[in-house]
């Protein structure tokens, strides 16, 4: 009696031993509160409860959001654990997290990562991204953590990268359930059939997979992104029948059609290629850098509310200011070859540097020589026609000087300029341009 009666103790205690390393531990880091408003806000490591987050280049902690700029790296480590789960709140707009396109362990879908790993390195090839918030789950006994799918349902796979779940079994998984999953799952089979394929006005492909490419015992992939989460854009590749997939994504059942949750899945791997070698809305470089008269000239050539599909780089003085707003993060201002000229090209509200919001309102003076970076629109209202760079941003600011890209300012007879390109009246000691020359008074 009294061994039985041990033993059932002890059964307890080992019961309540493995509840409590089953638990999961979870440390957020909120920007708003991290180190906010001290000395080290610019910081690029903060540590917090064994988890530490370091950043190659940006900075943690400005008591609004951590900024990871573009090409940088997030790592994330921990001593407590291995790391299961990080959810992201992130500024949206383009500092999404899917600028992260690099990921060293596990994947992101959308905000959420999910995986087994002591640390994980995080690229923002993409683009620079902005974070509010991270909260950091700590898996005890580490794997993926997927509650689904019910116990009644068995499956071949187990929805993970490593053990990926079948078309018949995701079907299984979404009809058990019978409303969208919370969690994503891995799925592997052949392309069988196709209903749409990609475009670029949608982004999305719907196509049906099998096991082995028959259409028996098919799975509805419904609108899901390219590889890498991403749009697809003319010159990836297309999908045909035949073609070996992973798809990640949620489940759900529609109209008793089992399926993906449309635009919340994504082909993972097509034929074992995980890389997006096009990647959608990447900035066109200018085809070249021109004057303000040769961006006139391409602007006159223009039919009435007609924009450059290609983008330029413009450079001149600026001779008028319009406004300068912070609040809104963009410039209007009017640039020309000539500091004295009275009319030029419109630069309509552009923004900062690395076409980031203007945070400063003296970004820019009359005079400067700016650069801006854009199209040209030939923009007309009430029959006035009105020259102008548009959907651009600054790329550099210079004090006044005698020329720009050689374009002479001193083009009046006998006007003189010193070499911050000031017109003066008086010549004292120094180096001056007068009728486009240089010469030195001593």
């Amino acid at each position: 009696m009294r061994k039985t009666l041990l033993f059932s103790i002890v059964s307890l205690m080992l019961m309540l031993c493995g509840t409590i390393m089953a638990e999961n531990k979870t440390v957020t880091f909120d920007a708003t509160v991290d180190l906010s408003g001290q000395a080290d806000a610019g910081a690029q490591s903060l540590s917090k409860e064994g988890i530490t987050l370091s950043i190659s280049n940006g900075m943690l902690g400005n008591g609004s959001e951590y900024r990871i700029y573009k090409n940088a790296t997030l790592d994330i480590t921990s001593t407590v654990g291995n790391i299961t789960k990080i959810v992201f709140t992130d500024k949206g707009g383009n500092y999404k997290t899917d600028g992260f396109t690099s990921i060293s362990a596990g994947s992101i879908s959308e905000t959420t990562w999910t995986g087994d790993a002591a640390s994980l390195t995080l690229t923002a090839a993409g683009h620079q991204v902005r974070l509010t918030q991270l909260v950091v789950t700590i898996g005890e006994g580490g794997g993926e953590v997927n509650p689904e799918p019910q116990p009644t349902v068995e499956t071949t796979g187990k929805g993970t990268l490593e053990s990926p779940y079948t078309p018949s079994d995701a079907a299984k998984v979404a009809t058990a359930l019978g409303t969208t999953s919370t969690e994503s799952y891995y799925i592997q089979g052949k392309v069988s059939e196709i209903t749409y394929e990609f475009d670029e006005q949608h982004g999305t492909a719907t196509f049906y997979i099998s096991a082995d490419g028959t259409t028996t015992d098919q799975f509805l992939v419904y609108g899901a992104y390219y590889l890498e989460n991403k749009s697809w854009v003319e010159g990836n590749a297309q999908i045909k029948v035949g073609d070996d997939v992973i798809i990640y994504g949620k489940l759900t059942v529609y109209k008793d059609t089992p399926e993906t949750a449309s635009k919340q899945n994504y082909i993972y791997s097509l034929n074992g290629n995980t890389k997006n070698e096009v990647q959608p809305q990447e900035p066109v470089e200018p085809t070249e850098t021109i004057s303000v008269a040769k961006a006139l000239e391409i602007i006159n050539a223009l039919e009435d509310g007609k924009t450059t599909a290609e983008e330029y780089e413009v450079t001149g003085y600026v001779i008028s200011i319009d406004e300068i707003s912070t609040s809104y993060g963009n410039a209007t201002f009017t640039l020309a070859d000539d500091k004295d000229a009275q009319t030029g090209v419109k630069v309509f509200r552009a923004k900062g540097f690395d076409n980031e919001k203007i945070a400063d309102e003296n970004i820019i003076k009359l005079g400067n020589i700016v650069k801006v970076h854009g199209k040209l629109q030939r923009y007309v209202k009430d029959e006035v026609m009105t020259p102008e760079v548009s959907s651009c941003y600054i790329v550099s600011v210079e004090e006044g000087a005698a020329s720009v890209e050689g374009i002479s300012m001193a083009t009046q007879q006998g006007q003189l300029y010193n070499l911050a390109g000031q017109r003066v009246s008086v010549a004292q000691k120094g180096l001056y341009i007068r009728d486009g020359k240089k010469f030195l008074v001593k």
